[in-house]
Order: C-alpha cells, then sequence, then structure tokens
C-alpha cells in the first residue's frame, strides 16, 4: 500500500517567507523538497532531508521575498515507488 506525503506548512496566504517547510506522512526519509517561482522555474531542490521538514535555506530567501507567489513539492520513496505531494501555493505581500 503506497502512502501519501501531505504539505502541512506553509500553505495558502502568509505574512511573509517562512522559516521552514514541514509535512506529514508514514513514508519513511530520506525526502526531496522542490520549490518553485510565480512562474514554475525552480527556485531550489533539497535532497536527502532526514525528517519531515526542513528549514528554508538563506540562498533561496531572496528569490521567494522576489516573487510573492511559491509552489512547494515532496517527494520520498514507499515500497520501491516514488511518492510525492501535490503541488501547494503559497503567496504574501
Amino acid at each position: 500500500m503506497l502512502v501519501a506525503i501531505r504539505p502541512h506548512s506553509p500553505v495558502g496566504s502568509m505574512e511573509s517567507v517562512p522559516a521552514d517547510f514541514q509535512w506529514k506522512t508514514l513514508v519513511a526519509p530520506p525526502f526531496t523538497l522542490v520549490v518553485f517561482d510565480e512562474a514554475y522555474r525552480e527556485v531550489g531542490r533539497l535532497e536527502g532531508i532526514p525528517a519531515r521538514g526542513c528549514a528554508i535555506p538563506e540562498e533561496w530567501r531572496a528569490a521567494l521575498e522576489g516573487s510573492g507567489t511559491f509552489s512547494w513539492r515532496v517527494t520520498g520513496v514507499s515500497e520501491g515507488r516514488l511518492v510525492r505531494s501535490a503541488l501547494v501555493h503559497c503567496e504574501f505581500p
């Protein structure tokens, strides 16, 4: 049985770029996080994340702050198959 990955935060409208990303799942680490800007260009990718969340790297912050809107997705492996979350959209003033 494949298990889903559910994005937890950030989602929706925010005051500013958040400090971290969090997701809920029964899938075991490691995970890959991919973040996209408003035009769906990849801002960054972190692979081998050993937990169900991670801090936003400082080098991504400027790109996200300049965008106002970004999206993110997490992937993992369950029973030898790739599992990925829905693409989550976030925006801030």
